[in-house]
């Protein structure tokens, strides 16, 4: 009787041991779980502040490139009106495409 007792005892300390173990564990998952959430979250937010970062970003390059391709379209207009002007360009021009223009410049200007 007294050996099968202490072996009760032995199991109890046993399981004892063991539900301490499953309960340090299960706080340690739910602490996990809880951390996971909260990076999760963390994580989205950043996204969102990524992308809305991306779309200014873009608005602002489109701001500052509008004007310079306005000034460069001005700038290519004002120069084909000159080019047209010029007497030797403006006879070439008739009915020729840039590229014979410029196969013809090759041939004429080449040393």
């Amino acid at each position: 009787r007294q050996a099968l007792d202490a072996e009760v005892q032995i199991m109890r300390r046993g399981v004892n041991t063991v539900a301490e173990a499953v309960h340090a564990v299960q706080a340690a998952l739910q602490s996990e779980v809880e951390h996971r959430k909260e990076f999760e979250l963390q994580a989205t937010k950043l996204g969102h502040g990524l992308e809305e970062l991306e779309l200014e970003m873009n608005e602002l390059l489109a701001l500052k490139i509008k004007p310079r391709l306005l000034a460069l379209e001005r700038e290519a207009s004002g120069n084909r009106l000159r080019l047209l002007a010029t007497p030797t360009c403006s006879s070439r021009l008739k009915g020729e495409n840039s590229a014979d223009l410029y196969a013809g410049r090759r041939r004429s200007w080449s040393p």
